[in-house]
């Protein structure tokens, strides 16, 4: 049984938007207190923010998106736009691991 079907959608949604809200607010402020200080102890809080706010969004979101996508369309629709979605991600994430720039592809780590 799924997390959403005992928690319902609502609940969810409200505790990914509150976290993400609190999340981004102590990654604003470390960034000001950094930018004005210069202390590095402020900057180090930077990065587990960073990940603290994308937990808080990749929590609900990355499945919500496509299931609630697909519960509200109708039948004959839902498998092209489902299609849609694949191919165009596919194409996104192909193109990014091809393209070539003049020091090599995105993701060759030749320096």
């Amino acid at each position: 049984m799924m997390v959403v079907d005992k928690s319902g959608r609502r609940k969810i949604s409200l505790i990914s938007n509150i976290g993400m809200l609190k999340a981004f607010s102590m990654w604003t402020v470390a960034i000001a207190l950094f930018s004005q200080s210069g202390n590095v102890v402020d900057a180090k809080a930077i990065t587990p923010l960073i990940f603290i706010y994308y937990l808080f969004y990749d929590f609900p979101y990355t499945s919500m998106l496509v299931m609630y996508t697909l519960e509200i369309l109708p039948y004959i629709i839902c498998a092209k736009w489902f299609a849609i979605m694949i191919g165009l991600f596919r194409s996104v994430f192909e193109c990014c691991l091809t393209s070539r720039t003049e020091y090599g592809s995105l993701f060759d780590h030749r320096f």
